[in-house]
């Protein structure tokens, strides 16, 4: 298993297209790690509604910066 670690920072239009992209993927075995860095816009309802699919993990911290949002989704990971 493997995990694949998504920063994002309002940039809810172009995270539905790389989560499908993902998903779409014919490897069976891995997570995806999505760790919002303090979004303002649709960013954490958007990955609420994916709360059903148990290979979507989505991690939320203060605006910090991609290095720290990659830091923590390695460490989630």
């Amino acid at each position: 298993m493997f995990s694949v670690i998504v920063p994002t920072y309002n940039r809810v239009a172009l995270l539905g297209r790389t989560i499908d992209a993902l998903l779409s993927q014919n490897h069976p075995d891995f997570e995806i790690v999505v760790v919002d860095d303090g979004s303002s816009d649709f960013t954490e309802a958007y990955l609420s509604a994916l709360a059903a699919n148990e290979r979507i993990r989505f991690l939320r911290q203060p605006n910090s910066g991609p290095s720290v949002a990659r830091k923590n989704g390695l460490g989630a990971a």
